[in-house]
Order: C-alpha cells, then structure tokens, then sequence
C-alpha cells in the first residue's frame, strides 16, 4: 500500500513522492487516465531538468507522462501506472537502467511495454547490453527532441499494433 505526494494538473496526475505507508485513492484515478490514454509513458531519470524537458515535449506532442527518479520508484509506479513505454537512463543512482528493464520484464503483465533507453555515452558495452536484451530503442545524448518524439511515437503505434494482433 502507498501513499503519494501528488501534483494535480489539468491532464493528468504526477506522482511526487511515494512511501510505503497506507492505501490512497489516487490510484484508482491513475489506472483510469492509462486505460483513457493508451499513449501512456514513464521517464525514468535522476536528472530532473533533463526529466521536465523530456516531460514538456512529450506532453506536448500528446502524450500522458508519468516520471520516476529512480528504479524503485518506477517499479514501485509501474503497475499504477502502465505505461506502454518507459523512456529510463542507462544510469540511475539505485542500479542500471538494464536491471529495471529485466526486473520489469519479469512481470508477464507488462509484455507490451517497450523500453526506450538513453545513455549518455556510445560505449560498445552500452550498445552489447542494448541488443542482448532487446530493447526496442536507444538514444545517446545529446538528445534530438523532434526525433525523439518521433521515436516514441513509432514505439506506440508498434505496441498498439502488437497489442491488437494478440487480441
């Protein structure tokens, strides 16, 4: 169960902290704007101006986005939330952006969600681990915005297609 500080915008609803504690309404209204909106995205980064700018275009090329500083923070909002993508860091404070992939991929609920990963160097290691785990995209910084966007948006258009295909 979990307790949220939360941001109440005029689309949608942000998570600002979130702790271990008792059960909150909050998430009934989170599950309700995912199944709205099935462009649904969670950044995961510890930088947060890099976060907010991603956050603002994202948003403003019309998609929903959630965020997360962290691995336990976006494992701790996955389920709430549901993204069809999660754009992370290869690098966060608590761990590897590759260990929140495999962690989330472990759940059978999430199989169509993609991961769109961004590192912030082009190391062959970072392109090895990319690969070996199929990732769906990958971006070294410095980041293009209207290519990412474009990226993110070919991402849920091939995730709606494969949700629709299993149907």
């Amino acid at each position: 169960f979990y307790t949220a500080l939360i941001r109440v915008t005029a689309k949608n609803i942000t998570f600002l902290s979130l702790t271990k504690i008792t059960i909150i309404v909050i998430c009934k209204n989170m599950e309700k704007s995912s199944a709205k909106n099935d462009n649904t995205l969670m950044v995961v980064d510890d930088n947060h101006k890099s976060q907010k700018l991603l956050e603002v275009f994202l948003k403003k090329a019309g998609h929903n986005v959630f965020t997360a500083n962290n691995s336990n923070d976006a494992i701790n909002k996955f389920n709430f939330i549901k993204p069809k993508i999660v754009i992370s860091n290869t690098t966060l404070p608590d761990g590897c952006g590759f260990e929140l992939v495999k962690k989330l991929r472990n759940n059978n609920q999430n199989q169509y969600t993609a991961f769109f990963m961004i590192a912030a160097n082009s190391l062959n290691d970072v392109h090895k681990q990319a690969i070996e785990l199929n990732i769906d995209d990958f971006a070294v910084k410095p980041l293009y915005l209207r290519e990412m966007i474009s990226r993110v948006d070919l991402l849920v258009r091939r995730q709606r297609n494969i949700q629709l295909e299993q149907k």
